[in-house]
């Protein structure tokens, strides 16, 4: 007897729906094999929305950092990644508060890691501790952190003050340490390295364009704007600083200057590396010091970083 039209009908149906929903599982198990590419991710963690302090071994040493995980932090998800770098005799806790990327408001995305500098140095300027290699200790972090946390290698960022600045951008040059920068925002940085006779022969980056934004004050005692003799040595002009990366990210162009009120400076090559605008930045703050510049400053740095560093992604 043959089958009633309405029952090949529903059954039709029936196998349209459950091939649908196979389409959909695969996608969906599809979507989720690509956010979890390191091995830290399904891993639980109960500081989620706070910050945590650890210590990991490095060339025998006990080496600190702090931890920061935004309450936007799911294990199975991977995330982006902020190294921040203290200034000398600084340390990740106070730097934490200057900065303020721990809070919600200006960082609701990233995991950031405050690096602890052995004796709150970094290596480069004379008076940091000799024998100490900072390289090899956060070639180390990376890969424990990857190991540890669900992070988006495609998004890993750097930043940085003062000595820690510095040394962010001496990591950026080292083809062996850097290679996992994405992206970089020295703040009044101390660029001692960069000052060495040779230095520029010596850079040699990982991967290029690699996007900088800097940002200084002319009236910073430490880190002078012209350059000249610093605490630790020499240090470079820093509108020379910024030139050479201008070259290495294959700017074409001189720099626009969007003016910006109380004497801020906001400095863009337009097209660098075959018309990508968003390459380098460097913020000139016209009288401000040595000074992380955050809420009370003509230019708060502390957000822009973020925006700037978020805007990138390793292709």
């Amino acid at each position: 007897m043959p089958k009633h039209p309405h029952s090949l009908t529903i059954r039709l149906l029936s196998h349209l729906l459950l091939l649908h929903h196979l389409l959909i599982t695969t996608t969906v198990t599809q979507a989720t094999t690509t956010t979890t590419n390191t091995p830290g991710c399904g891993k639980e963690h109960d500081f989620v929305g706070y910050s945590h302090n650890f210590t990991i071994e490095s060339g025998g040493k006990q080496r600190h950092y702090l931890v920061h995980l935004p309450e936007s932090y799911r294990p199975e998800t991977t995330t982006p990644l902020l190294l921040a770098f203290h200034g000398a005799s600084n340390n990740p806790t106070k730097f934490e508060k200057q900065t303020r990327f721990s809070e919600k408001d200006v960082n609701p995305n990233m995991i950031v890691v405050y690096p602890a500098g052995y004796h709150d140095h970094w290596e480069g300027p004379t008076y940091a501790t000799p024998g100490v290699d900072d390289k090899a200790f956060v070639s180390e972090l990376i890969q424990h952190l990857l190991k540890t946390y669900c992070i988006d290698r495609s998004r890993i960022y750097g930043t940085g003050h003062s000595n820690g600045a510095g040394f962010l951008a001496d990591l950026a040059c080292s083809r062996r340490h850097g290679d996992f920068l994405t992206a970089m925002a020295p703040v009044s940085g101390a660029f001692y390295a960069d000052a060495k006779p040779g230095a520029d022969g010596r850079c040699h980056p990982d991967h290029l364009p690699l996007p900088v934004m800097e940002v200084h004050g002319t009236a910073d005692e430490r880190a002078p704007y012209d350059g000249g003799e610093g605490q630790g040595g020499p240090l470079p002009s820093i509108r020379e600083w910024v030139e050479q990366w201008a070259k290495r990210d294959g700017c074409r162009y001189g720099s626009v200057d969007h003016v910006l009120p109380r004497g801020v400076h906001d400095f863009r090559w337009e097209e660098c590396a075959g018309r990508r605008r968003d390459v380098l930045r460097h913020v000139r703050m016209d009288g401000w010091p040595h000074k992380w510049p955050g809420k009370d400053a003509p230019f708060d740095a502390s957000p822009a970083v973020i925006e700037f560093l978020e805007a990138h992604r390793r292709e």
